[in-house]
This record gives structure tokens, C-alpha cells and sequence, in this order.
């Protein structure tokens, strides 16, 4: 302790004595204020950089939070749009296998085709196989349709050809729908059977499509003559001239 006041001592005389020191003494407490400032202010720009990034930081987070639960929230629209077009995908796809299937069906059977058999619904809606492959019998297929009018123009003349048969060929009717009532009336009034082509069965070789149509298939069953439409004054001739009968003109 005594050590200590003289040293203090020893100082203020020095001081009193020097006032250059004592200048220099005073000099050196703004300096460290101003070191001490520095100091404080790079903290606190330290301080303001590290919020600023942490704010940055959290601000993309949230931002990357938002877009995530964005597309988790666009997600079923996505997945509903891709169905939406995947079905799409499908129809066109099974629409465009119809349309070829139907095109390839109503192609017209070559002279000289095979057609050994027909499946057929009767008028009582009986399921019967009609064999074209007969011994020494030729077979008119006529496809008709209750409503067309060309059928009912040709329908006097077919007829004839029916009745003119002898036992040397048939005459059988086809056609594509179901008769009802009405139908079954008009049907009546034709001198042959008329059969429905069975649905249910593939293609079976005889088109649908163009009524009124005239087939000969010959006892080996195979197409042999086609004619398509009403009968012209050159179709009658060449009926006429190939089952060896003599046809009325439609409108006598």
C-alpha cells in the first residue's frame, strides 16, 4: 500500500512539474473513445449484415415453402388434366379402330370368295346357321331394308325371280336390323325368308351397308354374280340371262 500512494504521488508531481505530459495524458483518452466507437459500430454493422442475411434466408425459404405447397396444390389439376387426356388418348384410339374395322366389314366380297355359311336370327328371333354350300343349288342373297325404297321398287321383280326358281335355286332375304311390327308387315309381302345377319357374330362376308344388293352364290359356295342397286334395264337382262328366267321391268 505505501508503495502504491508514493508512485501515485510521484506522478502528480511529475504532472505539475510537466505539463507536456499532462497534455499527452489527456491526449490519449479521446483515442480510446474513438477506437472504442469504431469498435461498437463494426459490431453493429456485424450485427445489421447478419440479420440482413438471416432475413434473406428465411425470406427464400418461405419462398421455396410457398412454391412446394403451390405445386402440391396445382397437383391434382395436373393429375387430373393428364387423365383427362389419357382417356382422350383411348377413345380417339378405339374410335379410330372402329372406323378402320367398319370399313374393312362393308368391303364387297370378290366373284369367286368364299361363303359357305351364314348366322342368322329368324323372324320368331331363333339363332340358325344357313349353309350356302349345297348340292346342285345356287343361292340369291337380296339385302333389303323394310324402309328402302328402292327395295320396294325392285321388290315385284325379286318376286318373280323367287317363284321362277323350280328347285334350281333360293332366294333368301338379308337384312341388317331387327324387324319390328311395321317392318314384319312389309317383310310379309316378299316371296322368300328374310333373315337378320346375327351382330354377334364377325363379319361374315356379306355387306349391310347399300340396299338394295343382289348376290348369286354358287353350290360350292362361293360368290359367283353381284349386282348393286335397283335393277336397270341391264341388270334385269343380265339376272335374267344368268339364272335362266324372264324378269318383269320394276314398273310394269
Amino acid at each position: 500500500m505505501p508503495t502504491r500512494r508514493i508512485l501515485a504521488a510521484n506522478a502528480a508531481l511529475t504532472e505539475r512539474g510537466n505539463p507536456a505530459l499532462a497534455t499527452a495524458s489527456s491526449d490519449r483518452r479521446p483515442l480510446l473513445s474513438d477506437k472504442r466507437c469504431s469498435l461498437q459500430w463494426t459490431r453493429l454493422s456485424l450485427c445489421s449484415r447478419t440479420q440482413c442475411y438471416i432475413s434473406r434466408s428465411m425470406e427464400e425459404t418461405m419462398s421455396k415453402l410457398l412454391n412446394k405447397r403451390a405445386l402440391l396444390g396445382a397437383l391434382p389439376t395436373v393429375l387430373l388434366a393428364a387423365s383427362l387426356m389419357l382417356n382422350l388418348a383411348q377413345y380417339w384410339n378405339s374410335t379410330s379402330k372402329a372406323s378402320s374395322s367398319r370399313v374393312t366389314t362393308q368391303v364387297l366380297p370378290a366373284v369367286g370368295q368364299e361363303l359357305a355359311s351364314l348366322h342368322v336370327i329368324t323372324s320368331d328371333g331363333r339363332a340358325i346357321s344357313l349353309p350356302l354350300r349345297t348340292s346342285g343349288k345356287q343361292t340369291v342373297l337380296y339385302v333389303l331394308s323394310p324402309t328402302c325404297k328402292w327395295c320396294k321398287l325392285n321388290q315385284k321383280t325379286i318376286n318373280s325371280l323367287s317363284q321362277q326358281s323350280n328347285g334350281r335355286f333360293q332366294v333368301i332375304g338379308l337384312m341388317a336390323q331387327k324387324a319390328d311390327s311395321e317392318s314384319k308387315k312389309v317383310l310379309s309381302s316378299y316371296a322368300f325368308p328374310v333373315y337378320t345377319v346375327d351382330a354377334t357374330v364377325p363379319y361374315q362376308g356379306v355387306p349391310l351397308d347399300v340396299t338394295p344388293r343382289t348376290f348369286v352364290v354358287s353350290p360350292s359356295g362361293h360368290v359367283a354374280k353381284r349386282w348393286e342397286g335397283a335393277y336397270s334395264d341391264v341388270t334385269l337382262q343380265a339376272i335374267a340371262a344368268f339364272l335362266h328366267v324372264e324378269l318383269p321391268q320394276p314398273h310394269d
